[in-house]
């Protein structure tokens, strides 16, 4: 005699890239509170990326940009000595030092 034993059943997670019904779509959504922005788009699931803080990304991204941009003719004629001063001095702004003060303080 086989004994039926009831089995709590797990919901799968969305994952990017998923190909699921609305129904199943909806189901799983509404057991991941903590996921805040994903969308069926003709059947395949996208989960989007948390937005980024302006100050503790954009703005370190733009200065890093444009570091690299001033040694851009540097890089194109491979005067790595150009390069590495141009990164040398903007790793040492007071922006940079904050930068990863702010990194530290969230990996600890």
């Amino acid at each position: 005699m086989v004994k039926n034993s009831k089995k709590a059943l797990s919901i799968l997670t969305l994952e990017n890239g998923d190909r699921l019904s609305r129904h199943e779509f909806e189901r799983r959504y509404q057991a991941m509170p903590q996921l805040r922005k994903a969308e069926l788009v003709e059947g395949v699931v996208y989960i989007m990326a948390s937005p980024l803080r302006i100050k503790s990304h954009g703005e370190p991204h733009g200065d890093l940009i444009g570091w690299l941009w001033l040694a851009v003719s540097a890089l194109l004629s491979k005067e790595m000595a150009t390069v590495l001063s141009v990164l040398q001095a903007g790793l040492a702004t007071t922006e940079h030092q904050e930068f990863m003060q702010k990194l530290n303080r969230y990996g600890e």
